[in-house]
């Protein structure tokens, strides 16, 4: 199985799960908020693990990733693993908008944004 931010789902998804956890009027119900922050973080983990690191350095996502090497892999025999700068917009983009970032999320962003400046 690969795990896949090609055509940005997940990251919408991810996206509209944070946007439902911080708003005011939730409609996420108390019983699951729990349940839906817990499926948040561990998205963002899975976001952080996927990271493509070149010489020690956080860059950019690919569009898909082994489900349990985390590393770029390939769907179809003709869609080779790549750096995506699609994907990885909106993950950045995402990753920005979460409050009070941990050091692992900054040094993600960073590395993120610095690849997609070259």
């Amino acid at each position: 199985m690969v795990k896949i931010f090609k055509c940005a789902l997940l990251v919408f998804l991810m996206t509209l799960l944070f946007c439902d956890l911080n708003a005011q009027n939730s409609i996420s119900q108390l019983p699951w908020k729990s349940v839906a922050k817990n499926a948040f973080w561990k998205g963002i983990d899975c976001i952080l693990k996927t990271q493509i690191i070149v010489k020690g350095r956080p860059t950019v996502w690919c569009a898909q990733h082994d489900e349990n090497t985390f590393l770029p892999a390939k769907t179809r025999s003709y869609e080779l693993p790549s750096f995506s700068g699609g994907e990885s917009a909106g993950i950045l983009n995402l990753l920005m908008e979460i409050p009070n970032p941990s050091p692992a999320i900054i040094k993600s962003v960073q590395g993120g944004v610095e690849w997609l400046k070259i």
